[in-house]
């Protein structure tokens, strides 16, 4: 009897472990993937100005694409205007849609403050404005109806910490940024801090090169870090993936591909696939989850339209190593959150559920 009562016992606690592993999972998968539940129905028939900072960059295509799903979905009309770095074009475009039928302006990537008198003149004409990455914080702006983004010192602390987990210790590090971003300006300050608490890494340099210019600038700058540096130059912390886009032949050209890339921002379909690929020295690139963000731009459009205010929902950066892409189905990284369908039943609740 003893025995028997002991296998029973036995069964009793696996049953107690399996169901708690059940309840973290959920748990986790529950936060991990927080959608909003409510929210107005669809405000058709609007006309929207999506103004990309620079399409070359991974991270505003991919939202401007994901947007342009969402907002055929509302039956909105769309207008993306490709403005590659240059102030003068979003100058320009922001100031042409004053006088057209403009309900909603998009901010796709640059700081809506460098724009604030347009915005403002914009606004009083009942436009309703957007951003994404348009701000250094999330949520709402003085220059928006919000800003849309996963939290900037967040992302920067989870990419700094990846400089443990990779690459040769001690090292030394590189961080790329560029100044005319508020956003990157601040990821620069708190991977900054970051690296420099950490007493396996130095602080080698904090090098200023615009996205805009990276290919252009990338290959004579890597020739002349490593003749500053050597060896002891292990790592680089970059604000956007793009400078990774021209790294790599600009290190094997050096024959250095020992040094360790790390990106802290957007995640572009190019960096993912260089970190699924282990063709190139980038290990890791903290990821905004761009296809949900793209439907969450419009879903907050929507609101505007409909006269409420923000959702206050904000999105969590993913961490994207090699073992993750191996584990998703055709690179989908944002494949098990359902924005598709959330979004659908919000705006069209009375419709049979959709499936993403």
């Amino acid at each position: 009897m003893k025995k028997v009562f002991g296998h029973v016992n036995l069964h009793i606690r696996f049953l107690e472990i399996i169901f708690k592993v059940g309840m973290i999972f959920c748990s986790f998968t529950a936060k991990a993937y927080a959608l909003p539940d409510n929210g107005p129905t669809a405000q058709a028939n609007k006309k929207i100005l999506f103004v990309a900072s620079n399409l070359r960059n991974g991270g505003v295509r991919a939202v401007s694409d994901s947007f342009q799903r969402a907002a055929h979905e509302l039956k909105w009309q769309v207008l993306l205007v490709d403005c590659a770095g240059k102030k003068s074009c979003v100058q320009a475009s922001l100031k042409s849609t004053l006088s057209k039928a403009t309900d909603g302006i998009v901010l796709g990537g640059f700081d809506g403050a460098d724009f604030r008198e347009i915005l403002k003149k914009a606004q009083k004409r009942g436009m309703k404005v957007v951003g994404w990455h348009a701000s250094a914080k999330a949520g709402v702006t003085e220059d928006m109806f919000v800003n849309i983004s996963t939290d900037p010192v967040d992302v920067a602390k989870t990419a700094a910490h990846q400089l443990e987990k990779f690459g040769r210790k001690p090292g030394g590090v590189i961080i790329l940024t560029d100044r005319d971003y508020s956003i990157a300006t601040l990821k620069t300050l708190s991977m900054k801090k970051a690296v420099e608490a950490m007493p396996d890494f130095k602080l080698l340099a904090v090098e200023d090169v615009a996205i805009s210019n990276s290919d252009k600038e990338i290959y004579h700058l890597v020739k002349s870090w490593n003749q500053r540096f050597g060896k002891a130059w292990t790592h680089t912390l970059a604000i956007n993936d793009l400078y990774f886009d021209y790294m790599a032949d600009a290190l094997k050209g050096i024959q250095r591909n020992d040094v360790v890339g790390i990106g802290a921002g957007d995640g572009s379909i190019e960096a993912i696939n260089r970190v699924g690929s282990s063709k190139t020295a980038q290990m890791v690139t903290v990821a905004e989850p761009l296809q949900t963000q793209g439907w969450q731009i419009a879903d907050e459009l929507n609101r505007a339209f409909a006269g409420e205010p923000p959702s206050g929902y904000a999105t969590e950066p993913l961490v994207i190593t090699k073992k993750l892409t191996d584990e998703v189905k055709d690179g989908d990284i944002e494949e098990r959150i359902p924005y598709q369908s959330t979004y659908k039943a919000i705006w069209y609740p009375h419709r049979a559920k959709p499936k993403d």
